[in-house]
């Protein structure tokens, strides 16, 4: 721990891309709200709660902090992976395989979980949405479970995609998609037939559904808490498995 939290907390310094992550993370929200709620908010149909801002705030806070979970551990694992010299760095560190696993998984939650902060107070206060800062908190530290899952994710990913050579635009196409079919504007048990079924088992949904349950109805499905803290631990096992493989070659 005397070695990691130095390098922890150099890695998560603000500098200059701190201040352009702000921003793009404030315009991206504003982006994402005027998109779904006023672009599309006469088409949207009105399922259980007439209030489209609220019901939508959590849909959109979810897209945008599991997206850059997603980017930011796969932006920076591939390339670990890929540009020369930096496996031998990392090698040649005096840092154990499970200490840089353990590095690399914090920083990507920790900037995650900023992303998710400042996208929801940015929203709440710009839209003027009546929250409950309780349940808000909630809401926020949920989140934790799936920011760790997506963000193991895209380490996994970013590790597969520097040995096959992935193209990582389809692989962000695919993650919005699956994203918008999890609850980001319609639940999941309004989709026809098994289609319904399938999609009600993905982790998204119970990551965005379940934001949404404790947010706006302040109730929680009880199966999402061990569903999501379940994949967790086998994610994070895999994950180090094939990452400490990668890096041993």
């Amino acid at each position: 721990m005397n070695v990691i939290l130095p390098i922890l907390l150099t890695e998560l310094k603000p500098g200059k891309r701190t201040g352009i992550a702000v921003v793009i993370n404030i315009l991206a929200t504003l982006t994402l709200y005027l998109v779904f709620v006023v672009g599309l908010g006469e088409l949207i149909p009105r399922i259980q709660f007439t209030d489209i801002d609220i019901w939508l705030f959590p849909g959109i806070i979810g897209l945008f902090a599991i997206f850059m979970a997603f980017n930011l551990a796969l932006q920076d694992t591939y390339r670990m992976f890929c540009e020369t010299g930096l496996i031998d760095q990392i090698n040649s560190s005096r840092l154990l395989t499970y200490q840089i696993y353990f590095i690399k998984s914090a920083i990507f939650l920790v900037e995650s979980f900023g992303h998710l902060i400042l996208s929801s107070i940015t929203l709440w206060i710009v839209v003027g949405i009546r929250l409950n800062v309780g349940y808000l908190i909630l809401f926020w530290l949920y989140y934790i479970l799936g920011l760790i899952l997506i963000s193991q994710i895209g380490m996994l990913t970013g590790v597969i995609s520097a040995n096959i050579r992935l193209q990582r635009g389809l692989l962000n196409s695919l993650v919005i998609a699956v994203l918008l079919c999890s609850g980001v504007i319609v639940p999941s048990l309004r989709y026809p037939g098994m289609w319904s079924q399938i999609i009600q088992y993905f982790p998204t949904t119970a990551i965005i559904e379940g934001g949404r349950e404790l947010l706006i109805f302040h109730s929680l499905n009880k199966i999402y808490l061990p569903y999501l803290i379940f994949i967790d631990m086998a994610i994070v096992g895999i994950g180090y498995t094939v990452f400490r493989r990668r890096l041993s070659r």
